[in-house]
């Protein structure tokens, strides 16, 4: 739930509207293999740990006749309330709020966009192993 602010102005004067607000929830799914732990510097009221899938994907190279890139990437997965999934049927519209100064390339989908047995451009779940090495400072690695 989001606390939403509402400031309505009528005949000169100010109204405040306080509500709450459903909004889609990060939920745990079955090709989940690792969580992104919130901010430090955030509460578990602001913020919660992100399940994710840690993926190796391709990207089409930077023309058609090159080869695919490969990148790391995390798939999450997202459950919309009543009132939302009625919202993007209406208008056919979803929003995406990141809460930063910048942003990596990203991509929606309406399905899970984990592609498997799809030959040399197949995406790869980590394993336990992956993530662990992925996680490890330089420093602490031998």
């Amino acid at each position: 739930m989001v606390l939403v602010l509402v400031r309505l102005q009528y005949r000169g004067k100010t109204f405040i509207h306080l509500k709450f607000k459903k909004m889609a929830k990060a939920i745990d799914f079955e090709q989940r293999n690792d969580f992104i732990g919130k901010p430090k510097d955030m509460t578990d009221n602001q913020c919660y740990a992100l399940p994710v899938a840690r993926i190796i994907t391709h990207i089409p190279g930077p023309t058609y006749m090159d080869k695919t890139e490969q990148h790391h990437a995390h798939v999450s997965c997202w459950e919309l309330s009543e009132d939302e999934i009625a919202e993007v049927i209406r208008t056919k519209k979803v929003y995406v709020k990141i809460i930063s100064t910048t942003t990596y390339p990203f991509s929606v989908h309406g399905v899970l966009p984990i592609h498997v047995d799809e030959g040399n451009t197949s995406d790869t779940l980590f394993t336990r192993e992956q993530i662990d090495e992925y996680r490890t400072p330089p420093e602490r690695k031998n």
